[in-house]
């Protein structure tokens, strides 16, 4: 993710729109310090761990997008003070029977 945003950066940079340099630039590249040296103190059994689950979900996000030709579905998520959706207007009309 901090490589997206320090990529972004770069591309806006060079079409001429400046951005904040700490923000797209400096902040992620410490974040992804961080990162980098939190995954060399792991285990090799978490790594191997990791790298399976990243394998796993790999091949699922294939699947779902039929090979990468379809984009990945969205995630949406409601606030805990909203109803349940409401029912579609067929289902509404259809009354089990005694």
């Amino acid at each position: 993710m901090n490589l997206c945003v320090i990529a972004y950066a770069v591309r806006q940079w060079r079409s001429g729109t400046r951005h904040s340099r700490l923000r797209y630039f400096l902040l992620p590249v410490a974040g992804a310090a961080v990162d980098v040296y939190l995954i060399t103190q792991l285990g090799s059994t978490a790594v191997e761990l990791g790298l399976g689950w990243l394998a796993i979900g790999i091949v699922w996000l294939a699947v779902i997008t039929k090979g990468f030709r379809r984009p990945a579905p969205e995630l949406q998520l409601r606030s805990a003070g909203e109803d349940a959706p409401a029912r579609p207007a067929s289902a509404a009309a259809v009354r089990p029977t005694s």
